[in-house]
């Protein structure tokens, strides 16, 4: 109960010592001695022994009561850990070296946290055949236990066990940023990229893991920005929760991480912490205007756009950030800043303030891709969204980057809407690549013509007449009386050697598009719905504790829908397939409050039911058939 919690607490806060531990204890107020109520010391014996960083924080980020918060974190997690290290020293248990070993054991690789402090640690790597990155990590883990030295949280003094520099890898190679390579498995590897000529931006709580793993179904050579995170949070965060920040599926290769910060050294180590997982470039976030990150108390603290008002420090950041990962470092930066929409000072927007800020960060750090937004941010009296549309487009100044420092590659961000328009930015060869943002997350199919328009790869187009043929033949085989399945010619489970036709595949399934085949191009919506339930599954099954635990929230399955959404845009149905959605999760709420157990749930039947609602004609097209400016009423409202 409560009152059990609270005085578990208070008995253990007297044990140390803590000043002020006990309850009911006289304080002044206005002059004269009352008695402290129990709320009150509650609250103070929280802030006495839980972490500041983990103060009042509960299972995805929900808000808890003090003595909830107590159980909490007292009762399991990092925090308990943590606050068991703290303590040792202070009830005389360290004896020479076993102790801080013991405390090294239990929170590096070599012996992860139980289950049910962070997620099913049988989750991580390979999961329903979806490959994620943390595979990497848990390769690490056993190549070369020891390697992970966990962070001291915020307000936690430093132990032999929680590190205040955050040593990363083998003592002494902190700045080698490959150094994780040699004991992964060559298979683990990313794989090449390909060039960035087209890529999708960070967006904050829309470019998720998802969405980014929707996108590769749509383009396999399209590169995917996540969201952008903040050095700190990286720093602060202990294996495996980290995964909830930087794990995603290693198909969704290329991949950009972008990071958020301003403090050098903390920018280093939120690089080094990240270059496991494998992403295929680091992006320090120079763009973003939000009033949250901009207009800090502590103008040492601000970062996002706040950072283009010092070039040196900026290309401080990059050049550390560059000594700690082995891949390239990129910035994604405005054409300048102004201090309020109306301001007359324009010192800091004009061409040649960015030719300053590109020609002092290059040599500075190094650096040599530049992510340009085509206008200036307001660092205040303009929200996020009106940044987005109130500062005008100056496109010919990012053109005229180029032109003016050749030997560096800059992309092209903002206002771009349609592929016409990106193929034009890039037809004079100058500009390394474009950079769609919101017109791809309300229109995701717009990527599917970008491989074959972009990368030269075959037109879906072909790829659908072959299908097409093949199930014309297939059905001429059925009317024979051929069993394709069990026919021992055609490679079925009756035995007998396969023919070299049909090992080659081209017979049988040579256009499979089943959940596991990673490889096949989606050429429909119905393919890529089909796909991506699957992937849903795969990840509902990951998080099924959250779904039981939230039934009105339904966090995991919401997010998924969220970034499948926009596949509707266009179609007749689409209005009516969003709707279908939601009505979905009304029921599934309904279900498990009702004591049914969430392993019933699909996913797959959700997608499946809700894209019943869409005209099968659009469903069944081929992506880059479809018509982009189809009427907007039908789209919005559904048939009729």
């Amino acid at each position: 109960s409560d009152v059990a919690v609270v005085m578990t607490a208070r008995m253990l806060a007297l044990a140390l010592g803590v000043p002020g531990a006990a309850l009911g204890r006289r304080v002044g107020r206005g002059g004269r001695k009352v008695r402290e109520t129990p709320r009150v010391a509650r609250s103070r014996l929280v802030a006495a022994v839980v972490p500041c960083s983990a103060r009042g924080q509960g299972f995805a980020g929900r808000r808890l009561s003090t003595a909830s918060c107590l159980a909490h974190h007292l009762g399991r997690g990092r925090a308990a850990r943590c606050f068991a290290a703290a303590t040792a020293t202070a009830d005389g248990d360290d004896d020479g070296d076993a102790p801080s070993n013991a405390i090294a054991s239990s929170s590096c690789p070599g012996a992860k946290p139980p289950v049910e402090e962070t997620v099913d640690v049988g989750a991580r790597g390979d999961v329903g055949g979806i490959e994620w990155a943390s595979r990497r990590i848990l390769a690490l883990d056993a190549a070369s236990p020891g390697w992970w030295n966990p962070p001291a949280p915020y307000g936690v003094a430093p132990t032999p066990a929680l590190s205040s520099t955050r040593d990363i890898g083998p003592p002494g190679r902190y700045a080698d940023g490959a150094w994780w390579r040699g004991n992964v498995p060559g298979d683990l590897h990313p794989p090449p990229p390909p060039p960035q000529l087209l890529s999708v931006a960070p967006m904050m709580d829309y470019t998720t893991a998802h969405f980014r793993h929707l996108c590769r179904l749509l383009s396999r050579h399209t590169w995917l920005y996540t969201e952008m995170e903040v050095d700190r949070t990286l720093v602060h965060t202990d294996h495996p929760r980290l995964d909830r920040y930087l794990d995603f599926p290693t198909s969704t290769h290329p991949s950009v991480l972008q990071l958020g910060g301003s403090d050098p050294e903390t920018m280093a180590r939120a690089t080094a912490v990240a270059a496991p997982y494998g992403y295929d470039e680091i992006n320090l976030n120079c763009g973003c205007p939000s009033a949250r990150v901009v207009n800090k108390k502590d103008v040492a603290t601000c970062f996002g756009a706040a950072l283009m008002r010092d070039p040196e420090h900026v290309g401080e950041c990059l050049r550390r950030m560059r000594e700690a990962v082995d891949v390239p470092v990129t910035v994604k930066h405005r054409l300048g800043v102004r201090p309020t929409e109306k301001s007359a000072d324009d010192s800091m927007d004009s061409y040649a303030f960015v030719g300053h800020f590109v020609d002092v960060v290059s040599q500075a750090s190094g650096v040599e891709h530049f992510i340009v937004h085509a206008r200036a941010a307001v660092l205040s009296g303009l929200s996020t969204a009106g940044n987005r549309t109130v500062p005008p487009l100056r496109h010919r100044e990012v053109h005229a980057l180029a032109d003016d420092f050749p030997r560096l590659g800059f992309t092209i961000n903002g206002g771009v809407e349609t592929l016409d328009e990106a193929a034009e930015h890039l037809e004079s060869g100058k500009l390394r690549g474009v950079m769609l943002g919101r017109a791809a997350y309300r229109n995701p199919a717009l990527l599917a013509e970008v491989d074959a328009r972009f990368y030269g790869d075959e037109p879906r187009e072909a790829f659908r007449e072959r299908y097409a043929g093949e199930a014309r033949v297939a059905g001429r085989w059925d009317a024979d009386g051929f069993d394709l399945a069990n026919d021992d010619r055609f490679g079925g489970d009756s035995g007998g050697t396969r023919t070299e036709d049909d090992r080659l595949g081209s017979r049988g399934s040579f256009f499979a598009l089943d959940g596991t085949d990673a490889t096949s191009v989606c050429v429909t919506r119905r393919d890529v719905l089909e796909r991506y339930a699957a992937y849903g599954d795969a990840v509902c099954a990951m998080n099924l504790h959250g779904v039981a635990r939230f039934p009105n929230a339904l966090l995991t399955p919401r997010r998924l829908a969220k970034a499948v959404l926009g596949l509707g845009h266009g179609a007749r149905g689409g209005g009516a397939f969003r709707r279908a959605c939601e009505r979905e999760f009304g029921e599934w709420t309904r279900r498990l409050r009702a004591g049914e157990p969430p392993e019933t749930l699909s996913f797959s039947d959700l997608v499946t039911g809700a894209a019943s609602e869409m005209d099968a004609d659009d469903l069944d097209a081929p992506l880059a058939s479809c018509a982009p400016a189809r009427a907007h009423g039908e789209a919005r409202y559904g048939r009729g």
